[in-house]
């Protein structure tokens, strides 16, 4: 016969459970592979979150858990025997918690340990009662509980029930007890108790009976009544009562047996349930026994050890529910001893595994294995556990070979359960998860197909914790024309989420939202987006800003759009100014602006005439120059460089204001500085009787002009320096010198904001600017301006000044120049020649101009060296 020489992991695990799974249900279940599931991830306020789960091999009925990936139980403390003197802990056989004190019964000790546990990784010995100490009856102890002040202890080498007074956890005393004969009571080797109102209920292990003992006087308890049956109730071990039945493991008989006790003097039998003989149900020498919620959680510790749970909904007729066997998904269950419920977990003391075994039974038709500790893990002493008690988050494990109290963390062993799981197909199932205070991390992601062992995605699963929720301070600009669309550069606030990006709108009664584009979190205090105002209502509109987890916050009234207002813009460039320039330098220098601001503009008007300069109107101690830099862009794509801007709250300290200067590439650029330097003292305003707020000169650095396609320059002028000369936002406009020759830029008036108009120009290219007016009115003699000898040698063609539909006042025409021929001189000779005084006169004029270059360019060049930031650019 031909054997593949490997096999697959999944194939031989399948073929290791194989018998076990047999054995189970008697036929193969299938272990199912789980891909992956959508969504991946959500914080842990979600309710309901609903998910898709995608793999193969899925089953009807599956369970789907959510387990944290770092789940495992841990050794939290321990408290060991110490031989002759306390702690007396030989042979510990149960335990059982009340408040702070953990009371252990510990049969070869002959005593009852009682353990402080207030700090779980230190227990230390509280008290003790020893057998025979003030008459207490307490040889081979073996089960125990505690009511009230009062510890119940099955003493079996005395066939006795002891009661001890433990009001005094440090010095506990006899109070009573009850022997196996008296008053009718049948005690033989009692094994296990419990407590359910004034009753006590006691298995006889030797008796085969249910002793039930009257404890309204502890000091002098008596028999109250008693089931005896050979058959049913053979060598019983655990009893637990639930309502109006007991619920009693019966070893000899391999069942579970239920006792009706609605009336304690006349107990009956009501139903049995037992093994199946190498089939479920498996209940072959059943150890212990917890009942909730309509199901009874038995350990067996048979050839077939198990978990078996069975419904018990109906107790005269009990049904095996589920059951998970020993290997199963790594369920370390051999020879279980005890077993105790809490929330949805089941925590198996097994003797055979030498281990505390962790179960998730939220759904009881599909128990799972969670975790596992075992002996000697991190230092647990868990040789032979025996019995177990929860009290979250900590397991509290009796150790009978270990002669200890063992104490294990399970605090990080949970999980979280799916409801609603529909299993549409064998490779996808949706199901719901409550993550409500959920602890975040990585979870590993299960499915069980009922009777078969888990399939798992590794880490398939983040659970993350929730932000707060967002809030916005401010939003710059706060507001925009609804002609067009405006850059929004600082959207301030706190807690905006950068790892997935926020969503912005501007919301408005009786209006649609305009959702922003290009959103990007700069910072979890800053945000930048873009919205489209086109045709949008004007007025006050709210800003609101959404996490991905819903939470979001609204600046009220916080944008506000503008309808447009028209401003004149020439159609064609206008302007042809040669002589306003002056050939030499200002020697004034500027200064930096004081820390201080004023309360009040002064705002003077200031007029520049034709041939003249004059400095800015207004203020004009200012920064003399300011770097910015923008990250780059592509080619085509918009780079943006935030300049300045008014205060916050709208005032205007200087006249004018550089808001921002966006540039068009035609190729892409890299991160790229950009200098704005006050060139008020360097470079003259434009003439033509116009009124100046500044110049300005922008550069990008080490950009070749050519690349740049286009650029915007967003401005803004103080309401205060328009109405101190009398003007309207109309007759502003930003004008751009450009070899000599100083034109007017398409220039848009965008809103009014604070005491601050706005404004917008496009560009060609980078230069001086200067925000000032529009010349309505032009001169006829603007031509006389012009130096005679050079209007001699010069001819130009008149330039017409197209309007808008605003009409304007007055227009003008430079008349046409005309040819030297046209041109009468003294200085001509009869035959047409030019007579030598003419070319003395031109060698002057050219001699004065390449003197005045010079000083020009070495002005320039010292001003920029006297200025650190220019120095350091342009270096």
């Amino acid at each position: 016969m031909n054997v593949p020489a490997l096999l697959s992991a999944r194939t031989v695990f399948a073929l290791i459970l194989l018998p076990l799974v047999i054995g189970i249900t008697g036929a193969v279940v299938p272990v199912p592979s789980v891909a992956d599931i959508t969504p991946d991830s959500e914080v842990n306020t979600t309710r309901a979150l609903t998910a898709d789960i995608s793999g193969s091999d899925f089953a009807t009925g599956a369970q789907v858990l959510i387990v944290p990936a770092a789940a495992c139980p841990v050794h939290s403390g321990s408290i060991v025997d110490g031989g002759s003197t306390a702690p007396f802990l030989n042979g510990p056989e149960a335990v059982f918690l009340s408040g702070t004190m953990a009371y252990v019964t510990s049969k070869w000790s002959d005593a009852l340990e009682i353990v402080e546990v207030t700090d779980p990784a230190h227990p230390v010995h509280k008290g003790s009662l020893l057998h025979g100490t003030g008459g207490a009856l307490l040889k081979a102890p073996t089960g125990v509980v505690v009511s009230g002040i009062y510890a119940y202890v099955a003493s079996s080498g005395n066939n006795a029930l002891e009661i001890v007074d433990v009001s005094n956890p440090a010095h506990p005393v006899h109070a009573g007890s009850i022997t196996n004969g008296t008053g009718g009571a049948l005690l033989s080797d009692p094994r296990s108790v419990t407590v359910s109102g004034s009753y006590v209920y006691v298995t006889g292990y030797g008796s085969n009976t249910l002793e039930i003992v009257d404890i309204s006087d502890p000091a002098s308890p008596v028999h109250a009544g008693t089931m005896k049956d050979d058959t049913r109730l053979k060598n019983p071990t655990s009893v637990f009562v639930s309502g109006d039945y007991a619920y009693i493991t019966s070893a000899g008989n391999n069942a579970l047996e239920i006792v009706d006790v609605s009336n304690p003097a006349n107990p009956f039998h009501k139903g049995t349930i037992k093994d199946g003989n190498g089939n479920v149900p498996f209940l072959k020498t059943p150890t212990d026994v917890y009942v909730i919620r309509n199901f009874a959680y038995v350990t067996s510790s048979g050839i077939n050890a198990a978990l078996e749970i069975v419904d018990v909904a109906n107790p005269a007729i009990p049904v095996h529910k589920s059951g998970i066997r020993n290997g199963v998904g790594n369920a370390l269950l051999g020879d279980p001893a005890g077993v105790y419920i809490s929330d949805h977990y089941a925590y198996v003391a097994s003797a055979g595994g030498y281990a505390l075994e962790i179960v998730d039974v939220a759904n009881p038709a599909v128990p799972v294995h969670l975790g596992t500790i075992t002996n000697g893990a991190g230092g647990a002493l868990l040789n032979v556990p025996s019995g177990v008690y929860v009290s979250s988050p900590h397991a509290y494990v009796t150790s009978r070979i270990g002669n200890a109290l063992e104490i294990v963390d399970i605090g990080s062993v949970t999980s979280i359960p799916a409801t609603s799981v529909a299993v549409h197909s064998g490779s996808t199932i949706t199901c719901t998860f409550d993550l409500t205070n959920a602890t975040p991390g990585a979870y590993n992601v299960v499915v069980t197909n009922p009777g078969g062992a888990p399939g798992m995605l590794v880490n398939g699963f983040i659970i993350a914790a929730p932000v707060p929720p967002p809030a916005i301070t401010g939003i710059t600009p706060s507001g925009g024309s609804n002609m067009t669309a405006v850059s929004i550069t600082n959207l301030s606030g706190i807690n905006f989420n950068t790892t997935i990006k926020p969503s912005v709108k501007l919301n408005r009664t009786g209006n649609a939202d305009i959702a922003a584009t290009n959103v990007t979190a700069l910072l979890s205090t800053q945000l930048t987006c873009t919205f489209d105002l086109t045709g949008q209502e004007a007025g006050s509109w709210n800003v609101v800003v959404t996490n991905p987890d819903g939470q979001e916050w609204m600046l009220a009234n916080g944008f506000t759009v503008f309808p447009v207002v028209p401003t004149i813009l020439p159609t064609i460039v206008p302007t042809i100014e040669w002589t306003t320039v002056p050939t030499t330098i200002p020697t004034t220098e500027c200064t930096i602006v004081p820390t201080t601001k004023p309360t009040t503009i002064q705002t003077p008007p200031v007029t520049s005439g034709d041939g003249g300069s004059s400095p800015e109107s207004g203020k004009s101690r200012r920064g003399s120059s300011t770097v910015v830099t923008s990250p780059g862009a592509n080619a085509g794509t918009r780079m943006s460089f935030g300049v300045s801007e008014p205060n916050s709250t709208g005032r205007m300290e200087y006249p004018y204001a550089i808001v921002s200067v966006s540039i068009v590439p035609s190729r892409s650029l890299g991160s790229t500085d950009l200098i704005v330097t006050e060139a008020g003292t360097i470079t003259p305003p434009p003439g033509n009787n116009r009124t100046t707020a500044g110049v300005v000169a922008i550069e990008p650095v080490a950009v070749n002009p050519s690349v740049i396609s286009s650029g915007t320059i967003t401005f803004a002028v103080a309401d205060a320096w328009l109405q101190a000369n009398g003007l309207t936002p109309a007759q502003v406009t930003l004008m751009r010198l450009n070899y000599g020759i100083w034109s007017e830029l398409p220039t848009t008036y965008l809103y009014c904001s604070g005491d601050a108009h706005y404004f917008t120009a496009t560009t060609p290219g980078f230069s001086y600017f200067a925000i000032t007016t529009r010349s309505n009115t032009i001169p006829m003699n603007e031509a006389a301006t012009v130096i005679t000898p050079l209007a001699a040698a010069v001819s130009r063609t008149p330039i017409s000044i197209a309007t808008t539909s605003v009409a304007v006042s007055a227009q003008r025409t430079i008349p046409t120049i005309t040819s030297p021929t046209t041109v009468p001189s003294a200085n001509a000779g009869t035959d047409g020649s030019v007579d030598s005084t003419v070319f003395t006169l031109f060698a002057w004029i050219g001699g004065v101009a390449v003197i005045a270059m010079g000083i020009v360019f070495a002005r320039r060049w010292w001003v920029q060296r006297q200025n650190p930031v220019l120095f350091r650019k342009n270096d």
